[in-house]
C-alpha cells in the first residue's frame, strides 16, 4: 500500500465515538471536491517527500481518488478535512498514521476508543463469526460505523446483526465497498 493510502484504512480502523455538538458535524458529509482536495493535499506530500528511498508515486492521485471514493456522501467532513489539513503541514520524517489522530482529536473523537464501542465489538463478533466462511471480512471495517455520517450509523451497525451471507451486501448498500 502507498503511503499515502494508509491513513485512508487506518483512519477506518481508529476513528472513536463522537461527542454530540450542537452544529452536528457528524451530520455533514464530504463532496467530491473535498475528497479531491484530501487526496491532492496527500499526493503533494508524497511528491514533497520523495527521497531517493521512497520515490514518489507517480499515480498517486489517480490511486488516492480510487480508494479515498467513498468518502464522498459518505464520511464526515471535519475529519476528511482534518486529514488534509494534516498532510499539508506534515513534516517529511513523521509518520503519516498522525494525520489520522489529528483529525480524529481535531473533531471531538477519541482515537483510542474506536474498537471499545458496542457496535465496534458486535462487528468483531460477526467478523470472528464469518471468519473462515466465503462471507469473511476484515476487522479494520468495524469502526465504519463512527467514521460515516450519522445518519448511516444505525444501519451499518444492523448490518452486523443479519447472517454472513447478508453482512457485505448489507455494508455495500449503505457504504461503498473500497
Amino acid at each position: 500500500m502507498h503511503r499515502v493510502l494508509a491513513p485512508v484504512s487506518i483512519l477506518v480502523a481508529v476513528i472513536a465515538a463522537a461527542a454530540c455538538g450542537d452544529s452536528a458535524p457528524e451530520d455533514e458529509a464530504a463532496t467530491a471536491a473535498d475528497t479531491k482536495a484530501y487526496c491532492d493535499s496527500a499526493c503533494a506530500e508524497n511528491l514533497r517527500c520523495a527521497t531517493a528511498e521512497r520515490a514518489a508515486d507517480p499515480e498517486c492521485l489517480d490511486d488516492c481518488l480510487e480508494h479515498a471514493a467513498w468518502f464522498t456522501g459518505n464520511v464526515r467532513l471535519d475529519l476528511v478535512r482534518g486529514l488534509t489539513s494534516c498532510y499539508s503541514t506534515l513534516a517529511c520524517d513523521e509518520n503519516e498514521d498522525v494525520c489520522t489522530t489529528r483529525a480524529a482529536e481535531a473533531a471531538g473523537l477519541d482515537p483510542k476508543k474506536a474498537m471499545e464501542t458496542p457496535e465496534a465489538k458486535a462487528c468483531i463478533a460477526k467478523q470472528n463469526e464469518c471468519q473462515d466462511t466465503p462471507y469473511s471480512f476484515v476487522d479494520g471495517v468495524c469502526a465504519d460505523f463512527v467514521f460515516v455520517v450519522s445518519s448511516k450509523q444505525a444501519r451499518l451497525a444492523a448490518c452486523y446483526e443479519k447472517p454472513c451471507p447478508e453482512v457485505i451486501p448489507c455494508r455495500e448498500s449503505i457504504v461503498p465497498a473500497r
